[in-house]
């Protein structure tokens, strides 16, 4: 139904005199119900010169609770002199019954002893109850307690309710007819209460200016994903606000791109799909596109715009690809992934240097001109180039390629894409001619040093849509792992270099940068690490076991570090017998030694268990 109507149907209410029943708002939790009523009916309420009341029912669990609300809020409308005392009261508390008992040590029932409501005025009052489906009072009780100034002393009644949820359903649909008059289904307008939330940062004016600015844009994302909970909107403008300040210079594309994500994981979050423990796993969501959704876990074949009809086995999609069909596959051009806001919505802190480099990397690249010819070619959409242009990019590019000018992954692409060529008589290069030209260029491009472990990550997992690119594909593997493995190794010198040179500050910040890489000490040598050990001070073997102390403090170390056991299981070898040979060591020595090898001795048991 929409607002307006309620609206009338709640005005011809208020007008009515001498009314015997209450309305009821039904609506979904978050929908709006309250801001409903403390937006527009309250006031509503006043300009009929009525006097508008709130109570939440909100975990009350006898009727005696809720007459004591009651009470609390008609305080103010006692007349009597006596009653002064207990008017200056209410003026301090909303929750006098807690108050007055918490300080001056009485019972809130003796306070309004004597005090009764049998001479007060009901039907010139609109008391709005909330939260119906949280309320505790058996629904029979609380309705019979209602009814009784709804009936008897026509008080004028609004009831929130998410009905739906309300644990005694059965006995609410017998019943409340008895008290409801008319069930009125909210379904909250975007178009007229976002304007209002912005509102509420107008004292904010650059951000209330921003908002005003992509109102349209903003509305259009809520809208169509059918989200109407006002509760995660507001969580959205709030997380928004705090993004704003890195956004101010940014190109009004990538401003879009911000809130479109920024909406999107607020969704994502406060509807529950998504947990604050998982702030640093982005559950493969780095990942999305339309050529990773294309090509996830499949062979896409080029020679043909039509899939060929196999029956797979159904797989149960993962979350990266739930996520895909629901919100990127009709917004694949605005969508883009941010590390730094995802954290930031899921734990509450925001590392605003990552936000702005990510930022800075979205400005536009000056590309050279054989990757702006790669761009042109190695696509689907090669069919619609020129047949003269495309012989000339055929040409240059694997010219290119022969020259280790791209990087070693784009050679699995150059590999599909040219013997899809060579297949279809498109070039006049035979399968062995192209892999000769493209392992030579990959030789010449691996010399560059240059690896990117999630791109590696993501090739190595989907195989190849076409035989031909396996002997490609394997050579790029091999290379990837030869420089990763040279780069871990390197790293793990300086970790020695680190220990030996006693620079404890650099050598916390290499365990921090290196917290979740499975290679940093797999290629450590267990019993050179403990000679290193064995001459540092018991400060650094400190800061050292407290490092390795963060790093195996997972119960899943079979997971995370999968190759740590043997380097680990060296150390923890080699301080044993340090510890039962050396008699000369001093007590405080053996105590760090001790307390390095606890941390040993667990992480080797838990990497040394067998996978269930």
């Amino acid at each position: 139904m929409q607002t307006a109507h309620i609206e009338e149907i709640f005005k011809e209410y208020l007008r009515k005199e001498a009314t015997q029943y209450a309305l009821l708002i039904n609506g979904t939790w978050g929908s709006g119900k309250t801001f409903f009523w403390k937006t527009t009916l309250h006031a509503m309420v006043k300009k009929q010169e009525l006097k508008p009341l709130y109570i939440s029912l909100n975990g009350l669990k006898t009727v005696e609770q809720l007459q004591q609300q009651l009470m609390i809020k008609l305080i103010p409308f006692f007349g009597k002199p006596e009653n002064k005392a207990l008017k200056n009261i209410a003026r301090l508390t909303g929750n006098i019954g807690n108050t007055v008992t918490k300080f001056f040590k009485v019972d809130f029932s003796n306070i309004l002893s004597g005090v009764t409501l049998d001479g007060l005025k009901f039907n010139d009052k609109v008391i709005c109850f909330d939260d119906l489906e949280r309320c505790q009072i058996p629904i029979k009780e609380l309705f019979g307690f209602i009814n009784d100034f709804v009936e008897h002393k026509n008080l004028k009644c609004l009831i929130l309710a998410d009905a739906i949820k309300i644990d005694d359903n059965a006995n609410y649909l017998k019943i409340k007819e008895k008290v409801i008059g008319r069930e009125l289904n909210y379904e909250p307008e975007l178009e007229k209460v976002l304007p209002t939330l912005y509102k509420t940062y107008t004292i904010e004016d650059e951000y209330f200016t921003f908002l005003k600015e992509n109102k349209d844009y903003i509305y259009g994302i809520f809208f169509e994903y059918e989200e109407y909970n006002l509760r995660i909107i507001s969580f959205f403008l709030d997380s928004l606000f705090k993004i704003y300040g890195s956004l101010k210079d940014v190109a009004s594309e990538f401003q879009e791109e911000v809130i479109l994500f920024t909406a999107l994981i607020s969704i994502e979050f406060k509807r529950g799909h998504l947990k604050s423990d998982e702030s640093n796993d982005f559950n493969g969501l780095e990942n999305t596109s339309y050529f990773w959704y294309q090509n996830r876990g499949k062979s896409v074949p080029m020679n043909s715009f039509f899939p060929e009809d196999k029956k797979e086995p159904e797989i149960e999609p993962t979350y990266a690809e739930k996520f895909y069909l629901k919100y990127v596959e009709s917004r694949i051009n605005e969508f883009q992934f941010y590390g730094s806001i995802y954290t930031y919505i899921l734990s509450g802190y925001l590392d605003i240097k990552n936000l702005k480099d990510e930022l800075e990397k979205r400005k536009p690249e000056e590309h050279p001109e054989e990757v702006l010819e790669f761009m042109r070619l190695v696509t689907y959409d090669f069919r619609s180039i020129d047949g003269n242009e495309f012989e000339k990019l055929v040409a240059n590019v694997l010219q290119n390629a022969e020259k280790g000018l791209y990087s070693i992954y784009d050679y699995d692409r150059l590999s599909n894409f040219y013997h899809f060529f060579s297949q279809n008589g498109l070039i006049a290069k035979t399968s062995q001619e192209i892999d000769n030209i493209l392992s030579k260029g990959l030789d010449l491009a691996s010399k560059r040093k240059e690896i990117n472990d999630r791109v590696f990550e993501n090739l190595a997992h989907f195989a190849v849509s076409i035989p031909e690119m396996q002997p490609i594909r394997d050579k790029i593997i091999a290379v990837h792992k030869v420089i990763r493995e040279e780069s871990e190794a390197s790293e793990s010198n300086i970790l020695m270099e680190l220990l030996e040179n006693e620079h404890i500050e650099n050598l916390n910040q290499l365990f921090e940068a290196k917290k979740y890489s499975k290679d940093f000490l797999k290629y450590i040598n267990g019993e050179q690490l403990f000679i290193v050990l064995t001459s540092v001070s018991n400060g650094t073997l400190v800061h050292f076991t407290k490092a390795m102390q963060e790093r195996y403090k997972s119960s899943s170390l079979k997971h995370m570090f999968p190759d740590d056991f043997d380097s680990l299981n060296h150390l923890k070898v080699s301080i044993d017998n340090l510890i039962l040979k050396d008699e000369e060591l001093d007590k405080l020595r053996i105590f760090n030694w001790k307390e390095l090898l606890e941390i040993l001795d667990r992480a080797c048991k838990l990497l040394a268990t067998e996978d269930e």
